[in-house]
């Protein structure tokens, strides 16, 4: 018979940990080790969330732009309206602790790039 640890127990137990979990799409894993059911959450998926709501705070520039991670990169893929758009979301990116590097694979929309050009 496997059982959850106690500390999972305990952290699924704290009211709301689960609903946060599940909405920032953070699902916890569960894995047997030694005949106990450990419970954590992906470090790349927790890092992703921090970088989606650090561009969410940026404003609705940032609403086209994609995030995954892969240990501790992170790509942006997407469109946004201008190129400062794209430097921006970078450098928020790169303030995010825990990110080793950023691949911006972020494009300029058409009409971003029609009105830079003037």
């Amino acid at each position: 018979m496997r059982s959850r640890s106690g500390a999972a127990r305990r952290a699924l137990g704290v009211l709301g940990v689960g609903a946060l979990l599940a909405a920032s799409g953070c699902l916890p894993e569960e894995r047997e080790f030694e005949g106990t059911v450990v419970t954590f959450v992906s470090a790349d998926a927790a890092l992703a969330e921090a970088v989606r709501r650090v561009l969410a705070a940026e404003g609705s520039a940032m609403a086209g732009v994609e995030v995954s991670v892969a240990n501790g990169t992170v790509a942006l893929s997407g469109e946004v309206a201008s190129a400062a758009a794209r430097r921006e979301a970078e450098q928020a990116a790169r303030g995010v602790e825990g990110v080793y590097g950023v691949r911006n694979e972020l494009g300029v929309s058409a009409a971003g790039a029609a009105l830079a050009r003037g």
